[in-house]
């Protein structure tokens, strides 16, 4: 996390959920700003400028993410995995690291049901080392087979795995 500063790396820690809500939730950097200004408001403390601008920026990582995933949802099983459907994520090593030892998050929905037939959708995640396959239909095979052992592992039986985002760590 050293490319985050001390402010956003603190705010990051205090303010991603709202954040995060934001920026998948299609508002804006001015919106979530505010929303977080209101928050501390009720709290009995003024957000502080260098906090905006932190939130901002945390704000345009969040966009970013999201960007990402909607690209990955729009993918059909013959789709090539392009950087634009790779985020990178504020917590995410420094860029040297990442490009000697490549990590990628896959963020996906399990669904599984029990021996009652209860269906539940929980998000995992599973993790890539060194190489990503490169078609999204091998990505959502490599998924699977660890969403099916996540389940049985579990004693459950696995449904479905839907990928919903791969961030790059």
């Amino acid at each position: 996390m050293a490319r985050l500063t001390d402010v956003v790396r603190q705010a990051l820690g205090q303010w991603w959920p709202l954040v995060m809500s934001a920026g998948y939730g299609g508002y804006t950097a001015t919106d979530t700003v505010a929303a977080a200004a209101d928050l501390a408001n009720q709290q009995g403390r003024s957000l502080a400028f260098n906090e905006g601008s932190a939130l901002a920026t945390l704000f345009g990582y969040a966009r970013r993410m999201s960007n990402a995933a909607d690209v990955v949802q729009g993918l059909s099983r013959e789709d090539y995995i392009t950087p634009d459907a790779i985020s990178t994520p504020p917590w995410a090593r420094d860029q040297s690291e990442i490009d000697t030892l490549p990590i990628w998050h896959v963020h996906f929905d399990l669904t599984t049901s029990d021996e009652a037939g209860n269906i539940t959708t929980e998000r995992k995640v599973s993790v890539f080392r060194m190489t990503l396959p490169d078609t999204i239909g091998e990505l959502q095979d490599a998924v699977a087979s660890d969403a099916e052992a996540m389940a049985k592992k579990y004693g459950q039986q696995f449904v479905a795995s839907d990928i919903m985002e791969i961030q790059s760590v």
